[in-house]
This record gives structure tokens, sequence and C-alpha cells, in this order.
């Protein structure tokens, strides 16, 4: 059983590496026009938007009062990537901020 187990993980592992990497090694060969390359760097932003927005409107996490969690903690990451530019800090304090909201609020 620990050798199927351990053969089970290496496939996964190799699968989810050539999935993230082959495309990245075969692309990093074409020379895009500009306005694609200009296209692309919006495709972080987007798909990180997705995901907060998934969470926060999809399966919020709610107080015992009705309180969003999800939406005040976005709020507060939020605030603190406008005023510091920090991905960390903002991260930092988005996981602070539904910690203790979740602690502090009924």
């Amino acid at each position: 059983m620990a050798s199927s187990f351990l053969l089970t993980v290496l496939l996964c592992a190799a699968v989810t590496v050539s999935v993230r990497a082959l495309p990245i090694v075969l692309l990093s060969r074409l020379n895009f026009p500009l306005a694609v390359r200009e296209w692309l760097n919006f495709v972080p932003a987007a798909i990180m938007a997705a995901i907060i927005v998934s969470e926060v409107l999809g399966h919020p996490a709610l107080t015992e009062a009705g309180w969003s969690i999800s939406l005040l903690a976005t709020l507060v990451s939020f605030s603190v990537g406008l005023a510091t530019r920090s991905l960390f800090l903002t991260v930092l304090a988005g996981v602070a901020a539904f910690a203790l909201l979740g602690w502090i609020l009924p």
C-alpha cells in the first residue's frame, strides 16, 4: 500500500508540474505582439479579483449576527494594500483581520 501511495503522489506531482511548467517553457520562446503582452499583464489581477469575489459573495463566512467576516477582512486587506503596496502586508492583514473578526464579532 505504501508503494502505491508513493506512486500516486509522484504521478500527481508530475502532472501538476507539467501542467504549470510546460506552457511557460513552450510559450517563452514565442515573441508576442506588444498588445498581447500588455493584455497578459492584466491576467494575474483578474484571477485574483475572481477568487476574492467568489469567496466574498459565493460562500461568505458569517457570524451569528449576520456580519460578513469575509467582506470585512477583504476591506481591511484592500485598505492595507492601497496604503502599503506590499503583497505580504496585504495578505498578512487579511488573514489577521479574518481571524480577529471571527473571534471578536458575535
